[in-house]
């Protein structure tokens, strides 16, 4: 996760001369942002403000999963947003946000290698049966598949010590490399 903060820091150094990031502080007062960083008090002045309170995400650790080019889908899906260049991606991981940051990926001019569920076939199934309920859920579902989804699968290796160069995925008692990428997403959690 080093790397991959370190390679997102240069970009933004470089695209956003401008921004400045102050990491562990803690807001003192407000509107003036009085705020304290190692015990140091220190006033921001600003134009446009941006406050990550602390989200974090899950994932489940596989071999190479701190490579600089793995990161929560999240918070990649955020990156991408904001003009980070994203080239062959893979989304791996569980539940319908995948299918959502595979589509980010997509629109903003990624090849999306994979979708990778760990879910079953039938869970996922259960669950878009369970949106005929909200049609526009499920239209929006609909719309978002992709023929590169595959369930019952995990990735079990990112490949290559500098960044992301291929995943391997298990399917059953089946491990194959699965797809060549720069980056691989991924996510944790269930299916409902």
């Amino acid at each position: 996760m080093h790397r991959l903060w370190t390679r997102l820091r240069a970009w933004l150094d470089e695209a956003h001369a401008n921004l400045v990031v102050v990491n562990g502080a803690r807001v003192a007062c407000a509107p003036d942002f009085l705020i304290e960083v190692d015990g140091r008090p220190s006033v921001i002045e600003w134009s446009k403000l941006i406050l990550a309170t602390g989200a974090s995400e899950q994932l489940l650790p596989f071999e190479g999963w701190t490579l600089p080019s793995v990161a929560g889908a999240g918070g990649l899906q955020t990156l991408i947003k904001g003009g980070m260049p994203v080239q062959r991606i893979v989304v791996a991981g569980s539940g319908p946000l995948l299918l959502a940051v595979a589509d980010t990926a997509r629109r903003h001019g990624a090849d999306v290698r994979a979708v990778i569920e760990q879910a079953s076939f039938a869970r996922v199934a259960r669950f878009v049966a369970s949106l005929a309920l909200t049609p526009p859920k499920l239209a929006q579902a609909l719309m978002l598949a992709t023929s590169r989804y595959h369930t019952g699968c995990v990735v079990v290796k990112a490949h290559d010590t500098d960044r992301v160069e291929a995943v391997t995925i298990r399917s059953g008692t089946t491990e194959r490399v699965a797809s060549r990428a720069d980056t691989a997403s991924c996510r944790t959690r269930r299916w409902r």
